[in-house]
């Protein structure tokens, strides 16, 4: 890949290359959310490209950043009417439901995470997957999507504080997160019940 956008720049295109590795079981850690933030704001609305291995879910989880972002930064409308994890009642979701319990305007962080999700694709849309994960019973694949999902929808909140109100509480992300110990402690909880070994 890298390759290719060096070939592309020797053509006169003013293109950037940056490489994030991520492990597709761990998911994103809070610096490279960072990270990604850090690009978005240095470019300004500029278009953004993600490329993994596989295409669904380490490149999804960083097109949805980038969107929140991009959300913020054109300040964009909310739909009037938008899908939401929510909407479908389910045990598992108990954690997402206590994030937006305790988020400022968390239902719509919420909502704006799952439209922005849904632009992905629908192959590779995190909430349609968690829907289908959760249909009968708690995977731990569907665990696993509930996780970057809730710290997607926390993300949101932070983006607002960063781009909107102009906040200068936390710089990054991780300082964010640090700073509320309560959502912290609902990340973590997702986070750590995913880690748990699974019976073979």
């Amino acid at each position: 890949v890298r390759s290719v956008f060096e070939e592309i720049a020797t053509r006169g295109y003013d293109v950037r290359y940056y490489r994030l590795p991520v492990t597709p079981l761990d998911g994103h850690s809070w610096e490279q959310f960072d990270a990604i933030f850090d690009i978005c704001e240095r470019f300004g609305t500029d278009p953004v490209i993600f490329n993994c291995q596989t295409g669904r879910g380490r490149s999804t989880v960083a097109m949805i950043i980038a969107g929140v972002m991009r959300f913020y930064q054109r300040k964009v409308k909310d739909p009037v009417m938008s899908d939401s994890l929510l909407d479908n009642e389910h045990q598992g979701l108990r954690h997402l439901v206590k994030l937006v319990t305790m988020l400022p305007n968390g239902r719509a962080h919420e909502r704006r995470v799952s439209i922005i999700s849904d632009f992905t694709g629908e192959t590779s849309s995190i909430s349609a997957r968690i829907k289908q994960a959760f249909r009968q019973e708690v995977t731990p694949m569907g665990l696993r999507l509930l996780s970057r999902y809730c710290r997607l929808v926390a993300f949101s909140r932070y983006c607002e504080q960063r781009l909107v109100e102009k906040s200068t509480d936390a710089t990054s992300f991780s300082q964010w997160v640090a700073k509320f110990p309560e959502v912290q402690a609902v990340l973590n909880s997702v986070s750590n019940v995913t880690a748990l070994p699974q019976p073979l």
